[in-house]
C-alpha cells in the first residue's frame, strides 16, 4: 500500500510545557498530565516566584500527579527584557496603592 508510514506529526506528538507554577499554570499542568499521556517534559521559568521556587513547587505537582518520571529543565531565572518582579513585588505595590493595612495572613 503507497504511503502507510505513519506521518511525522504522528511520530512525534510529544509536548514540553514551559511553567513558572503559579496557580493557574498549576492547575493546567494538572489538568494536562491528567487528560493526556503525550507530556514529554516541563521546563521551569522565572515568574510568580524564583526559578529554584518553581523547579521545587513543579516537582511537588508531578508527584502529586504520579508523573515523577518527567524529567524538569531550568529556564530563564529572570525576564530576559524587563526588571524582576515576582509576586511579592505586586502585593506590595497594591499595598501602597491601596493603603491596606494587611501584614501578615490570618489565624
Amino acid at each position: 500500500m503507497y504511503n502507510s508510514y505513519p506521518r511525522a506529526e504522528q511520530l512525534f506528538k510529544m509536548r514540553v510545557i514551559d511553567t513558572d507554577a503559579g496557580v493557574d499554570d498549576a492547575v493546567a499542568l494538572c489538568m494536562a498530565l491528567r487528560l493526556s499521556d503525550d507530556v514529554a517534559a516541563v521546563t521551569c521559568c522565572y515568574g510568580n516566584c524564583s526559578l529554584s521556587g518553581v523547579i521545587t513547587n513543579v516537582g511537588k505537582i508531578l508527584v502529586a500527579c504520579n508523573a515523577s518520571q518527567l524529567p524538569i529543565y531550568a529556564g530563564a531565572s529572570r525576564p530576559l527584557t524587563a526588571l524582576p518582579r515576582d509576586a511579592a513585588y505586586a502585593l506590595r505595590v497594591f499595598r501602597r496603592r491601596t493603603d491596606c493595612p494587611y501584614n501578615s495572613p490570618p489565624d
